[in-house]
């Protein structure tokens, strides 16, 4: 699988992002607000390719897949390793 953007053809370097389904069934709802900002610690490269989405409802998660040079080369057979998002709250 080659992943095509306007900046480069990156091969199977993909990372599956987790994200919960409580937290975006909670940002759907009318009202909501965060009470403080959030910075993200540590991310994906500001340049990685959203590549595609699949769920894991027994976990009760989503995945996002994005592609990037710096990520390991996923082969056909191998699982796609998992990147953890980690967020740091700052209250005024």
């Amino acid at each position: 699988m080659t992943i095509r953007s306007n900046k480069a053809v990156v091969g199977r370097r993909l990372v599956a992002v987790p994200i919960t389904f409580d937290l975006l069934i909670d940002m759907m709802r009318d009202g909501y607000h965060l009470t403080h900002e959030v910075k993200c610690i540590r991310g994906i490269p500001a340049d990685a390719i959203y590549h595609g989405s699949f769920t894991d409802e027994y976990k009760g998660l989503g995945y996002l897949i994005f592609a990037h040079e710096s990520f390991e080369e996923v082969l056909y057979n191998q699982h796609i390793p998992e990147f953890v998002v980690e967020h740091q709250a700052i209250y005024p």
